[in-house]
């Protein structure tokens, strides 16, 4: 079965899924919005509808790539890389950002590969160095709005590794802290994060 594609938007999670059914049990789902694929449909007005309701999650049943290429038509999309660095004791770089803990990441610049552009990005935000990538990890996908316009944001994320050192927030851009967490640290800041940053830690938890 094809993978599930989540968007995430705030609290909220869409699921593009071939088979709604399985994913409510799988996932545990108990206040959850099904909807069957329709090229017709306006996926942004159902989105906001959804956005406004007391549901937590939307299911969108079809193949969840097309899908994906349906929606990114309503929304302006951005894309951007990040990373899951760890040192040599097994200890997560993390950020606080805005009073959440988060992961570092940022916008790819023109022309640039998205390997570089999260290289970059992590090295900006919290001045890490001698920072080099294991391995591609995952994508995810978040909606938010800035001023009129709806923004789907694409996330490309690596795993990482540099040596443990002194690190140095990048506060122009609202990070208050940049931490080396361990196991225990990261299950409290999980406490206080953005629920697609919580499904990556745990996906990804050493």
């Amino acid at each position: 079965m094809e993978e599930n594609i989540r968007i995430y938007y705030n609290e909220q999670c869409i699921f593009l899924t071939k088979n709604a059914r399985k994913t409510v049990i799988e996932e545990g789902l108990t206040n959850a919005w099904v909807v069957r694929n329709r090229k017709d449909e306006n996926r942004k007005g159902l989105f906001l509808a959804f956005f406004h309701s007391s549901f937590e999650c939307l299911l969108w049943e079809g193949e969840p790539q097309k899908c994906l290429e349906y929606i990114e038509k309503y929304f302006e999309r951005i894309e951007a890389g990040g990373g899951l660095v760890w040192n040599e004791h097994k200890e997560l770089l993390m950020i606080e950002r805005l009073g959440k803990w988060d992961l570092p990441k940022g916008k790819l610049d023109t022309g640039e590969q998205m390997p570089d552009c999260a290289l970059r990005e992590v090295a900006e935000e919290t001045g890490v160095k001698e920072l080099s990538i294991e391995k591609k990890l995952m994508d995810t996908y978040h909606i938010y709005q800035y001023n009129d316009k709806w923004i789907l944001k694409f996330t490309a994320w690596y795993e990482m590794k540099a040596p443990k050192q002194t690190l140095v927030p990048q506060t122009e851009e609202g990070i208050t802290q940049t931490v080396w967490a361990n196991s225990s640290e990261i299950a409290d800041y999980r406490n206080n994060t953005y629920r697609n940053v919580d499904y990556i830690l745990g996906k990804y938890k050493t």
